[in-house]
């Protein structure tokens, strides 16, 4: 009896001992666990906080004021804001010479015959014109709108062929696209009237004439826009030195 009881309590030990030891297992492993996974978790939170930009960064701020897209403590080149309202490289950037709103007259300017334009409407011979004069700023303004209302009278689609002196003298379709009842076409006036479309140019010109004195980066490439035919809408503009000027494109006398 006496070794039956000692070999039960041998037992007896062993199986407490390793239930022990198996109990203690899981609950260290858990601990170090969620210990471990907490560690992780926090530092994959740092690294997403640290390298994130929230929000727009040239909200409320003007072409070539200073920006940064670049999370806090990495290195990164001097940035502005573009035109278009984007935080890029410094070097890249190109703001318009001219003040945000027209002058008065007179008032000292530079560069000389820098031009301007305040408004972006269809009807370039509409538009509100500043030029830098050797006497100060001049404004040109013409009593007409250059985005003016469409004609309830013009063909609901895009119109072709013959027409009357009783149609109408301007259309725009698809906001770029001017039409008029002329018999001046792309050559000399005369003969009978009929429907003249001016489509925009191709890209990467714009597809409405740019305002003069606006930032670009079209390179050096001329953009055509109406047609002679069409009154106020035919005007050349060109990239040049970063900013938008005027080409003179001469129509058929």
């Amino acid at each position: 009896m006496a070794g039956r009881t000692i070999l039960f309590s041998a037992v007896a030990v062993i199986v407490v001992a390793c239930g022990s030891e198996v109990q203690d297992g899981p609950d260290g492993g858990g601990g170090s666990g969620a210990s471990t996974g907490g560690s992780t978790n926090d530092t994959g939170g740092n690294d997403g906080g640290g390298g994130t930009i929230t929000g727009d960064a040239c909200e409320g701020l003007s072409c070539g004021d200073p920006c940064s897209t670049c999370p806090d403590g990495a290195p990164c080149v001097e940035q502005a804001c573009s035109a278009n309202g984007e935080c890029v490289e410094l070097s890249s950037v190109t703001c318009s010479p001219c003040p945000s709103e027209p002058p008065p007259d007179n008032e000292a300017c530079e560069p000389f015959n820098l031009q301007c334009e305040y408004d972006d409407g269809i009807v370039l011979a509409c538009r509100t014109r500043t030029t830098c004069t050797a006497e100060g700023w001049k404004t040109f303004a013409v009593d007409c709108d250059s985005d003016p209302p469409p004609d309830p009278s013009c063909p609901a689609t895009q119109p072709s062929g013959d027409c009357t002196k009783n149609d109408p003298e301007l259309c725009v379709y698809d906001g770029d696209t001017p039409c008029a009842c002329t018999n001046c076409g792309a050559g000399p006036c005369g003969g009978p009237e009929s429907w003249v479309c001016a489509p925009p140019p191709p890209a990467p010109c714009p597809p409405i004439a740019p305002a003069l004195g606006a930032p670009c980066d079209a390179g050096n490439d001329l953009c055509i826009y109406g047609s002679c035919g069409i009154g106020g809408v035919h005007g050349g503009r060109k990239c040049l030195d970063g900013i938008w000027t005027e080409e003179i494109v001469a129509c058929p006398l």
